[in-house]
């Protein structure tokens, strides 16, 4: 017979390899034998080469006899499963509150790679992780690149999320000074609040008249 030629190309791990042929004689039929090379696991079925690890697997093709031809085979071929690619990585909560740490977790990676995470700032400033919990030392967003290491069977991959620490409500303000005699002045005081914004008064006549605020002090 003409020589017989294994043409399938190659693929990579996770999926199968139809496999094909050119060459040969006759029209006796054609099967095909296979064994681990760098993989592992390697097997045909309808056809269909599959391998439970990437790497090489050898395929021979055999052209079987026919009334006018012998039977004939391919060379011992190779063929090879490559890395596959990460699943879409992603990352979860990608929102929180300021204040409240954010525990972060990776999922849709695929295989045994080594996952980590680093963080750098956004509008927030002092973003940090310890182990998997993210802060900030302000409201605003920090970046956080998810990387994960290449294995026997997949390739290396990283991705980049924004994490969002909302601002949160201030503690609750009470003015503490609430009373004095009539024609003195009030030096108003409060408690609570939260953060550095700037604090303001204002008033409004109750059953006093001519009430008025200046430089903090109240007057009526």
């Amino acid at each position: 017979q003409a020589e017989l030629i294994v043409t399938t190309e190659d693929g990579s791990y996770g999926s199968s390899l139809a496999l094909n042929f050119s060459g040969g004689s006759g029209t006796g039929s054609v099967t095909y034998s296979v064994s681990n090379g760098t993989a592992t696991g390697c097997a045909i079925a309808s056809g269909l080469l599959t391998a439970t690890s990437a790497g090489t697997c050898i395929v021979t093709a055999t052209k079987a006899t026919d009334g006018n031809y012998n039977s004939v085979s391919s060379v011992a071929t190779a063929l090879t499963f490559n890395k596959a690619l990460q699943g879409n990585l992603s990352l979860t909560p990608t929102s929180g509150s300021f204040g409240t740490a954010i525990t972060l977790a990776v999922t849709g990676n695929s295989g045994l790679g080594v996952v980590s995470l680093t963080t750098s700032d956004g509008t927030a400033t002092g973003c940090s992780l310890s182990g998997s919990s993210l802060s900030s030392t302000s409201s605003g967003t920090c970046y956080v690149v998810v990387s994960v290491d290449s294995d026997a069977n997949y390739l290396a991959a990283t991705a980049t999320f924004t994490v969002t620490f909302a601002k949160i409500a201030q503690a609750t303000i009470t003015v503490t000074s609430t009373s004095t005699t009539f024609g003195q002045s009030l030096t108003l005081t409060y408690t609570g609040g939260s953060g550095t914004g700037d604090f303001v008064w204002s008033v409004a006549n109750g059953t006093a008249s001519g009430c008025s605020i200046a430089s903090g002090v109240l007057t009526s």
